[in-house]
């Protein structure tokens, strides 16, 4: 005997060996097509390359009719509801198929229920880009079910007697907003859709919590901690915060009024640090015909560290700018004598509160002016409400909005 002959009659013996226990084996095929709209291509490719691989490892098929492979219903895509009808004497395992078309991507959620038992013994989730061809993404959903199969063939006593039957059927999640990515225990499961999605099959018991992780292009990631109480969840999510990478912000300042002040905000990190800058103008009007103008631009950097998806959010800021002084009657034009500028730096401190994409806040202005321009009115002097020489520095208050985008 050749010595390819011998290695090759090895390897027979060593694949039937393996799979001996599985000839007289009986399986059933089940399918769901969860998409909005039938998908009979992916149904009829999918049951197909299933069943050869199953045939392929030594089962024998059993047929339970057109139901099996029925839309079912929708609302309610639980393992239990695969298996529609009278389930044939023997049966020893159900091989269920639940997928859908998400955006360019195939998710196929395989599950091994026992029959006789009452149990979900394995499962898988796939997720495979479409690709050219829809077989290649059904291949590769085969190929991640393939270990679930071969624990099953190993420990399927085991798997009989240590199950908890006590587990989780199917979960579905309300609430994101539409177009949001949806990760359960780490693996995306798809986007949520009409205000839900679902997942038919967790490898969970009854008990446990799984982080739940929400993410849309233009919005904050966000993870949410789920405790599966029961075998069937439904559980609501917070809808998640827009991502502001611009801020359009109004506000006033005491000792500055009657005015206003308009402000731009660019976020090189979303809704946590932004450079900003503001320019204020308020009118004074004094006993005589005369009304002091002030004119005040601020450039900053800030920082709000904690999460954008807190209702409240304290921040900081750091920078200085320029305060322009206009002295000169309404009547008649300004001359050099009467305009004065006063550079000055500050700190400020505040809370914002979110909604969405409006953002009240109120912070606290501590300004020192530096006295350094030749023209300058107040020296060198902490800016105070009145402006005054306090040895201690008063906070200028402001409060305002931002718009972001």
């Amino acid at each position: 005997m050749s010595t390819r002959a011998w290695i090759a009659r090895v390897a027979i013996v060593v694949w039937l060996s393996m799979h001996a226990g599985l000839y007289g084996q009986t399986v059933a095929v089940v399918s769901r097509d969860l998409t909005d709209e039938p998908q009979p291509t992916v149904s009829a490719l999918l049951v197909r390359r299933l069943t050869a691989e199953l045939v392929a490892r030594g089962y024998q098929l059993v047929d339970l009719g057109p139901a099996a492979h029925d839309r079912g219903d929708a609302s309610e895509p639980r393992v239990s509801s695969v298996a529609v009808g009278e389930i044939p004497d023997g049966l020893d395992v159900i091989v269920a198929a639940f997928y859908r078309l998400d955006g360019d991507a195939v998710v196929v959620q395989f599950v091994l229920t026992d029959p006789v038992a009452g149990i979900v013994v394995g499962g898988v989730l796939s997720r495979q880009r479409a690709g050219l061809t829809i077989s290649t993404s059904v291949d590769a959903a085969i190929d991640d079910l393939r270990p679930s199969l071969d624990r099953w063939e190993r420990d399927r006593e085991t798997l009989r007697r240590g199950m908890p039957a006590d587990r989780v059927e199917r979960i579905f999640v309300y609430g994101p907003q539409d177009g949001v990515r949806v990760r359960f225990a780490a693996l995306e499961i798809g986007t949520v859709r009409a205000g839900r999605i679902f997942v038919p099959y967790s490898p969970f018991p009854v008990g446990s919590t799984v982080p739940i992780t929400l993410s849309k292009h233009g919005y904050h990631e966000r993870t949410v901690d789920v405790v599966l109480d029961g075998r069937r969840i439904e559980t609501t999510l917070p809808s998640l915060t827009p991502a502001g990478t611009v801020g359009l912000s109004l506000f006033v300042t005491s000792s500055f009024l009657p005015g206003a002040g308009v402000g731009l905000r660019l976020y090189p990190a979303p809704d946590r640090f932004y450079v900003g800058f503001e320019h204020y103008r308020s009118i004074q009007p004094q006993p005589d015909v005369r009304a002091v103008r002030f004119y005040r631009s601020r450039l900053t950097l800030g920082l709000s560290p904690l999460s954008p998806d807190l209702r409240i959010r304290p921040f900081a800021e750091a920078g200085g700018g320029v305060i322009v002084t206009d002295l000169a009657p309404i009547d008649r034009r300004l001359t050099d004598d009467e305009l004065y500028s006063d550079v000055y730096v500050g700190v400020s401190v505040g809370v914002e509160a979110g909604f969405g994409r409006w953002k009240p806040f109120v912070r606290a202005d501590v300004d020192y002016s530096l006295g350094f321009t030749r023209s300058n009115l107040l020296g060198r002097r902490w800016i105070s409400p009145p402006v005054t020489s306090l040895p201690v520095p008063v906070p200028l208050a402001t409060l305002g909005v931002v718009r972001t985008w």
